[in-house]
């Protein structure tokens, strides 16, 4: 694991207000409110999306951004934005909402499969080379229950408490990715948990 500063932030999700409090846009739940902790401005719109620019402690300027495409097709408008503005892969923190934990918990990593989801596909499709990944739980549905409709769906009151305590307290300690402590940030996660 390479402790290179991040430089651009994306949160996978649908854009449109009737997607806006499904756990598919967990990610963009992380974005919005860590771009908002650190950035004054206003989102600015380019043609892959939309974003915000603020310094990091370093002075190298950090992206928050959020695709214009619907999840499944976002890869290429996320990988042009990071072409653009001269991004590795490596630089990359991607943040969605993973089944495979419960809500609560979050969990990052560096490369790796898709895990059937069809938004981080696209991502790894379309960016060429080992991003990070920051996985927020959402857990998954009850038997008999379409996951496809499940992360179309907004979460209980419950899950959703949990799910802002967490991205509330990585929000805090991800500053340390711009600060190229990656794997610290990684540390605090294992150590904070709002799951049951």
């Amino acid at each position: 694991m390479m402790n290179e500063n991040i430089r651009l932030v994306v949160g996978l999700g649908n854009p449109g207000t009737p997607y806006q409090s499904t756990r598919h846009n967990a990610g963009r739940w992380f974005v919005d409110q860590f771009s908002n902790d650190l950035c004054a401005s206003a989102p600015l719109e380019s043609k892959f999306g939309y974003y915000k620019a603020c310094l990091s402690p370093q002075g190298d300027k950090v992206y928050f951004f959020e695709s214009k495409k619907y999840m499944n097709e976002c890869g290429l408008s996320i990988a042009g934005f990071a072409k653009y503005y001269k991004i590795a892969a490596h630089q990359i923190l991607v943040a969605y909402d993973e089944m495979d934990l419960p809500p609560g918990v979050i969990r990052l990593r560096q490369g790796g499969g898709s895990a059937g989801h069809n938004g981080l596909k696209d991502c790894i499709k379309h960016i060429k080379g080992d991003f990070y990944r920051l996985r927020i739980g959402v857990g998954r549905p009850l038997k008999g229950i379409d996951p496809a409709n499940y992360v179309l769906s907004s979460p209980t009151y419950d899950e959703q408490n949990r799910i802002n305590a967490i991205i509330t307290d990585a929000c805090h300690d991800a500053r340390y990715v711009l600060e190229g402590s990656i794997e610290l940030f990684m540390n605090k996660l294992h150590k904070i948990n709002h799951g049951v």
